[in-house]
């Protein structure tokens, strides 16, 4: 069979798109007949991109049993467009010990946008106990968009964790945002502020504390105007332009080199806000 240039075939993939699922048939038999890798990426792209269908579903799932780390890459990514009937496959993979874990992290995140937190739970706190930081971080971030106020305890202990990477951090204090009471994520991100913390969570802790408008944390951003960390000093003046409610700013410098011009910098926040109590 000849193999069309990359741009026929890109156009021939929207067209297979737009004739939906009268397609599937047809596509999954195409599979089935090449040994040519740029043919099976094609086709498991498209069938993604047609929607859910039981019997993509149940093809993507067959795929995922390859030896193949490229094959099951793309069919856990065409999973998660494929409706809540691919719960049950990306739960597997999700869970499987052996599955590397770049294709764990993404089954977990995919089941939370398609599965249910009565149905996900158990799954949800057994990642969030697991060693590796990506899973952690998915499961944390499937955590929040799942609303799952089980997992709580385990949140706030990987957003206080130094031992865990920052960006599973972040997820886990974005998600206790979406799920604990207001009171309750304030109080761990005004602890998380902390100059203990890593400085990267620090900053991220105040713009979150502007984004729920908790505004207890106004002292404490105007004083990280005057950080010794840059990171720290920019999110600090990102923060205060949404408690301010101004996009724009008031000029702050967060780049200012001398610990003298922090001052000057921090005192167009402090004016600012003395004016607008």
């Amino acid at each position: 069979m000849p193999v069309p240039t990359f741009p026929v075939a890109e156009e021939a993939s929207r067209a297979l798109v737009w004739q939906g699922r009268s397609c599937i048939g047809p596509l999954i038999a195409l599979y089935r007949e090449t040994d040519l890798e740029r043919v099976h990426r094609q086709v498991v792209l498209v069938l993604g991109e047609i929607g859910p269908d039981q019997r993509t579903v149940e093809f993507f799932g067959e795929l995922m049993a390859s030896p193949d780390y490229g094959v099951r890459c793309s069919a856990v990514k065409a999973l998660g467009r494929s409706g809540p009937s691919a719960v049950p496959p990306l739960l597997r993979a999700a869970r499987d010990p052996k599955e590397h874990g770049n294709i764990r992290r993404d089954a977990i995140k995919a089941l939370g946008v398609l599965g249910r937190a009565e149905d996900l739970e158990a799954v949800i706190l057994e990642m969030l106990r697991q060693k590796e930081d990506q899973l952690i971080g998915a499961a944390a971030e499937a955590a929040g968009k799942l609303g799952v106020a089980s997992a709580l305890p385990d949140l706030t202990r990987i957003a206080r964790s130094e031992e865990i990477d920052q960006n599973a951090r972040y997820a886990a204090m974005r998600s206790v945002v979406q799920v604990a009471p207001r009171e309750q994520a304030a109080a761990l991100l005004m602890e998380l502020m902390d100059e203990k913390h890593h400085n990267g969570v620090r900053g991220i802790a105040g713009s979150m504390l502007a984004q729920i408008d908790w505004r207890e944390a106004l002292p404490r951003c105007l004083d990280a105007l005057e950080d010794g960390s840059w990171f720290i000093r920019a999110t600090a003046d990102d923060a205060l332009c949404g408690f301010a409610r101004k996009p724009e700013g008031v000029g702050y410098n967060s780049h200012a080199g001398r610990k003298e011009a922090w001052r000057r910098e921090a005192d167009k926040w402090r004016e600012w806000f003395r004016k607008n109590p």
